[in-house]
């Protein structure tokens, strides 16, 4: 009969740990702060919504156009994406149509942020497939309470 530690002669199997005075301890395991993509073309708010959201416990990453967002996305896979609609080039409608549409990044949640009224009464519009809409400007509060929220919501495929 072979015994787990290898040795024949020994009747009792090594213990999983040396170190005995680390492994009385059980295991925690700590949870990740949420990687949060930040997408808006003006540096300023970007920085600013960067500083606040580490002051709360996310890890930020930021991108200053759609496309970088896109490109970030794929490679970085956010627990969820605070995006800009009004951007130049690639708008951040586009975008998240793309994001949508890409299985890496399909069920990613997504806020959209803009500083004009989005018109909600289309059911056909863009903002569907947004886990949630914000108005620029927003209080801290909100902003933060709706990534939040967005990250416990299970996020709509287009």
């Amino acid at each position: 009969m072979q015994h787990l530690s290898g040795n024949p002669a020994s009747p009792r199997p090594r213990p999983a740990c040396r170190a005995s005075a680390i492994c009385a301890y059980p295991r925690r395991i700590v949870p990740q702060p949420p990687l949060l993509l930040i997408v808006d073309d003006e540096v300023t708010y970007l920085e600013v919504l960067a500083v606040f959201f580490q002051d709360h416990g996310y890890k930020v990453i930021t991108a200053s156009s759609a496309g970088d967002g896109l490109q970030k996305a794929v490679l970085l896979t956010p627990s969820v994406i605070l995006m800009d609609v009004m951007m130049p080039g690639l708008t951040g409608w586009a975008a998240l149509h793309q994001l949508k549409l890409d299985p890496r990044t399909r069920d990613i949640p997504v806020v959209m942020m803009s500083g004009r009224t989005i018109d909600t009464s289309d059911p056909t519009g863009p903002h569907r497939a947004a886990t949630a809409l914000l108005m620029k400007p927003s209080t801290p509060q909100t902003i933060i309470e709706t990534v939040a929220r967005a990250l416990h919501r299970p996020s709509t495929s287009a």
